[in-house]
């Protein structure tokens, strides 16, 4: 008998050095990816019960699938506070972002996002002022699941030169 329940929606779980990160993921199982769609961001931002999670610029991602997906794809999105996009035209509001696949795991460096540099907003260069929204299309067989996922950074690492 097939243990895998072909409607069960595949989890991932995400690491962010060592500290795993659970209550900033949302999903959703779609037909269509609607790149422009900021709803589950905006969910994220706007429930007060889940802490945005502060990662350092350089630390490695990791994310583990439960079943490893046909196809994936990760793009990151620069988000104010309410969840919806600080940029809204391409290419600056959508940057893919290359991710190394292993074992039924993903993972990235968070880099430093070169349009943070662009906010006119003082409190983004504060430490942790800027949320990058990030938002995973996976494809199994016969399900396309979306998932997203916030945190806060900085803008842009200081430079250690004098």
């Amino acid at each position: 008998m097939n243990s895998e329940n072909s409607d069960s929606v595949p989890e991932i779980t995400l690491k962010a050095g060592n500290d795993t990160v659970i209550s900033a993921i949302k999903s959703r199982t779609v037909d269509t990816v609607d790149f422009e769609d900021t709803s589950l961001f905006q969910s994220i931002m706007n429930d007060a019960t889940i802490k945005i999670p502060y990662v350092k610029l350089g630390e490695t991602v990791t994310i583990s699938f439960s079943k490893e997906p046909k196809s994936y794809e990760l793009r990151e999105s620069l988000l104010h506070t309410d969840g919806v996009f600080t940029f809204k035209s391409q290419p600056a509001q959508q940057q893919p972002v290359t991710i190394k696949f292993h074992d039924k795991s993903a993972t990235f460096i968070l880099d430093e996002n070169m349009y943070a540099r662009l906010s006119s907003n003082s409190s983004d260069y504060k430490p942790g002022g800027t949320i990058r929204g990030f938002r995973l299309v996976c494809k199994w067989e016969g399900r396309t699941q979306e998932y997203v996922f916030v945190i806060k950074t900085d803008a842009y690492q200081p430079s250690t030169t004098k």
